[in-house]
């Protein structure tokens, strides 16, 4: 008599994977038909098989003893999750379990290098970092400036970065010398710093007069001096006045938003030279950043001659600014007697350079010879002409004349 059928194969066991890749394409190990003398069904759910290394299916079909089986599955999309393929063999049945790795959105740790040295209020880029230790996007917030990945353009707003990209932050240095402001990075938990440092200020600060000018007569006891003050970096600590090398007692008064100051100060009777000494919060100070020349006497005469003796004036009857771009010279019309530097009688005007008070004077050519008292003056800036009215010492009719101030 020949065996009896025996379809019951004996048990196989597919080895379980963890960790896996997510969507990732997986074959199990291969086990071996045992256990029977009859072809047997075969089955699958959750993946396909391989018999004897032949094309993976899903289709049902039979098996016989002694052939090879391995198992093929893809594993799921979402982290932490396991995917189960069960192959049925005539009544026995085995797992093949894949399990794909947790999420990581913890970063491998990471640093940037702090700037020293930059100018104040100014935008500072930090240097290029990889991303690196995660698999899967990571949320990313930053505080104190702004980021940007694989080069975008930056931005404040929280966002996400992959493994492998790259990132830098931008940061504002502080207004002040001296003075550390931070950016800070959190990607997945993790935070690194970017620290700007800006330079120390070691530049003195500036001051100058604007009144009164650099040479100057006074009739009072006192005096109001105004003048600006400037300073790239630092805030001005200080402002103190001089007079004749000894200071001040007087209040100097500073605008901290147009650095404009001024101080009432007392004179000396005779002359005064005043400076300004100035120091700024870095501690940077110039002690003679400005200086002018008042001379102080109640009594002035007409005979005094100040502060300029080349170019004296003999009748200022009419004068004008002169509208150039610095608007630092006064025109004044004036006369010469005879033997006056060698100038016979004849009309001239005396340029007064406000800046330094240094007097020049110029002659008018081509007038009336006795035309020596110019009565006024008018410039029209369209035509570049100076429009005088003069006359003679004993004549009461005047006359208009045009004067090209280029020659």
């Amino acid at each position: 008599s020949t065996v009896a059928q025996d379809i019951s194969p004996e048990a196989i066991t597919f080895n379980a994977l963890s960790d896996q890749a997510l969507n990732a394409t997986l074959s199990s190990n291969t086990v071996t038909v045992s256990g029977i003398n009859d072809a047997i069904a075969i089955s699958i759910t959750g993946g396909e098989y391989s018999i004897d290394g032949s094309d993976y299916t899903a289709e049902a079909g039979t098996v016989t003893e002694g052939q090879e089986i391995t198992l093929q599955t893809t594993s799921a999309a979402t982290f932490s999750t396991t995917q189960n393929t069960v192959l049925s063999l005539g009544d026995v049945q085995a797992t093949f379990a894949v399990t794909t790795l947790a999420q990581d959105i913890t970063p491998d740790a990471f640093s940037f290098t702090d700037a020293t040295g930059a100018t104040p209020d100014v935008w500072v880029a930090s240097n290029t970092i990889t991303i690196t230790g995660i698999n899967d996007a990571a949320p990313v917030t930053i505080v104190g400036g702004d980021y940007s990945i694989d080069g975008a353009t930056s931005t404040p707003a929280a966002g996400e970065i992959l493994n492998g990209q790259t990132v830098r932050v931008t940061g504002k240095s502080s207004a002040a010398p001296s003075t550390a402001s931070t950016v800070t990075l959190t990607i997945g938990g993790v935070s690194a710093e970017f620290a700007i440092t800006t330079l120390d200020d070691v530049t003195a600060p500036t001051a100058a007069i604007v009144f009164p000018p650099p040479v100057s007569w006074a009739t009072t006891e006192s005096l109001t001096i105004r003048g600006t003050a400037e300073d790239d970096y630092s805030d001005i600590e200080s402002i103190t006045l001089f007079v004749n090398g000894v200071e001040s007692t007087a209040e100097v008064t500073i605008d901290p938003d147009t650095l404009k100051w001024r101080s009432n100060i007392a004179l000396e009777v005779g002359d005064n030279t005043i400076s300004v000494n100035i120091e700024d919060s870095s501690g940077n100070a110039d002690t003679d950043v400005a200086s002018v020349f008042v001379k102080q006497n109640s009594t002035v005469t007409h005979a005094d001659s100040f502060p300029h003796f080349g170019a004296k004036i003999n009748g200022a009857l009419s004068g004008f600014i002169y509208p150039d771009e610095s608007l630092n010279t006064l025109v004044l019309s004036n006369y010469a007697d005879a033997g006056d530097n060698g100038v016979e009688f004849g009309a001239k005007v005396i340029l007064v350079d406000l800046t330094t008070g240094v007097r020049t004077e110029q002659a008018i050519t081509g007038m009336t010879e006795d035309h020596i008292y110019i009565y006024n003056m008018v410039w029209d800036a369209p035509s570049q002409q100076l429009y005088v009215v003069a006359a003679s010492r004993s004549s009461d009719i005047p006359a208009l004349y045009t004067v090209d101030i280029s020659d």
